[in-house]
Order: structure tokens, then C-alpha cells, then sequence
């Protein structure tokens, strides 16, 4: 017969890009699950790509969805598969994505001299929101210029634009 749906799909852990899953096969109705279906959808959608499937082997009972987005909120389901068929779906669990590294550098940096103070100041935008995927806290700013000795290169943290 058609195995039973599975139960108790729990997130192991989770990072920027994975959610890593596990559940507890439903019977079997005599006949070895072979497979199983995990379906991810963004809770929110933002594209027009609505639904993914990803199919594994079993056992075990386990699947590490990958290259999601970062700090985003997934809704999950599984089903499995005997020689018969596939079974219905599990409830639908959430979770989510961890913080990630932001994927765009800031904008529209200029660089202009104040020469009461004979300083050099630098203004930027920051990267759009859903580039940053997280808190930001900081910027990294990297600087060179020419003295008697050649090229030298300084760094320091930049708080804002």
C-alpha cells in the first residue's frame, strides 16, 4: 500500500545558505522507502520562483537544503516513497536562514579633500537592504598613496556613510 506521511520534521541546524533537516518516516505499508521529497517554498515570496523540490535517498532521514537565501524565512514539507507510491505531505514547518555576509559593496563613494584640516573625506551609501543580510556594523576601508619609499597601504573601520 501507500506508506503513511512523515512526522516530526525538525531543523538540525541551520547557516546563511542551509537548513539541514531530519524526520521520522511514516509506515511503510510493507514495502522499503526508497526516496523522499522535500519541498521549500520562501515564506514570503519574493520571486516568481514559488516552490523547489529536492529528492533524496533513504536512509537516513535526513536532508541538507542548500543555496538559500540568506536571513530568510523557508517553509518545509516532506514526503516519501515506497514500490506503491508516495505518500502525503508532512505539516508544513518554518525556519530560517542565519545572517550572511553582505553580496554588494557601498555606493557612491567620493573622496574629497578638507584643507582646514588637510584630511582627506571619504562618503559612501550604504548597500541595499536586502544585500546586507543582517546587522550591519562596520565598513572596511582600505587606503594607499605614494611617499619617498614607494606605495603604502593602510586599512581602518568606517562606522557610517
Amino acid at each position: 500500500g501507500i506508506p503513511s506521511a512523515p512526522v516530526s520534521v525538525q531543523v538540525l541546524n541551520r547557516t546563511a545558505h542551509g537548513i539541514r533537516i531530519s524526520w521520522v518516516p511514516g509506515f511503510d505499508a510493507f514495502s522499503a522507502l526508497n526516496n523522499c521529497s522535500v519541498q521549500v517554498k520562501e515564506v514570503v515570496p519574493r520571486g516568481n520562483i514559488s516552490l523547489q523540490a529536492f529528492h533524496t535517498s533513504v536512509p537516513p532521514h535526513v536532508y541538507h537544503i542548500q543555496q538559500l537565501e540568506p536571513m530568510e524565512e523557508y517553509s518545509i514539507r516532506v514526503s516519501c516513497r515506497n514500490e506503491v507510491g508516495w505518500s502525503a505531505f508532512s505539516p508544513w514547518i518554518t525556519a530560517s536562514t542565519t545572517e550572511g555576509a553582505p553580496t554588494m559593496p557601498p555606493l557612491n563613494i567620493m573622496v574629497s579633500f578638507n584643507e582646514s584640516s588637510s584630511s582627506l573625506e571619504i562618503h559612501w551609501v550604504k548597500p541595499p537592504l536586502e544585500r546586507i543580510h543582517g546587522e550591519l556594523q562596520g565598513y572596511l576601508i582600505w587606503y594607499r598613496w605614494h611617499n619617498s619609499e614607494g606605495m603604502v597601504s593602510h586599512q581602518e573601520m568606517g562606522k557610517n556613510g
